[in-house]
């Protein structure tokens, strides 16, 4: 088994622009502190599968013109992008093993960082990136660690939702909240839902 500096997170197959556990740790824990510096992004979108970000997350983050950013691989645009945005969501959909976006959540979580969650379990049967089924052991397997993060994130006062566009719902919310930094009952904003 690799060990954390040699372990390496992969996007697209493309081995050239990987990173370490411990560089991807480093460059998270840069990211400034709420409200303290200028945010090239309102939202960063982490997860596996293209079509939650084309169908749900990004006609609701134009229709409420929000900047967002979508990471093609781990490139240095990627984290910087990553470090100076100013909510993470992360996506851990029902069809992926999401392995890697569960241990950057969980350490987005540890340092704090302004995060949204959306953690689907696997059924049995699920179809992981549209091709390999997976048995129920496996399902079982996956699925607690996604119970453990979402166990994690409920001790951390991290919003947690099942519900790709509720969770988006809840990041622009958020990025609402603390673009006005009022966290008071008395502020309010309208949702604008995309045209279908």
């Amino acid at each position: 088994m690799d060990d954390l500096e040699t372990t390496r997170f992969h996007y697209g197959g493309n081995r050239s622009s990987s990173v370490s556990f411990i560089q991807f740790c480093s460059i998270l824990e840069r990211r400034p502190s709420s409200g303290k510096s200028e945010y090239l992004h309102d939202l960063y979108l982490i997860g596996e599968g293209p079509e939650w970000k084309e169908n749900i997350a990004k006609p609701l983050l134009r229709n409420h013109g929000l900047s967002y950013f979508i990471p093609e691989d781990d490139s240095e645009d990627g984290y910087t992008s990553l470090c100076k945005s100013r909510v993470l969501l992360f996506v851990i959909s029902e069809n992926s093993r999401a392995l890697t976006t569960m241990t950057r959540a969980a350490f987005a979580i540890g340092i704090k960082a302004n995060i949204i969650l959306c953690i689907q379990s696997l059924r049995l049967n699920s179809e992981i990136n549209g091709c390999e089924k997976i048995s129920q052991p496996a399902m079982h397997d996956y699925n607690r660690g996604r119970t453990y993060l979402m166990d994690l994130a409920k001790r951390n006062d991290i919003p947690v939702s099942t519900d790709i566009e509720e969770a988006v719902l809840l990041a622009i919310c958020k990025n609402h909240h603390d673009k006005s930094n009022s966290f008071n009952d008395n502020s309010t904003f309208t949702l604008l839902y995309p045209d279908v």
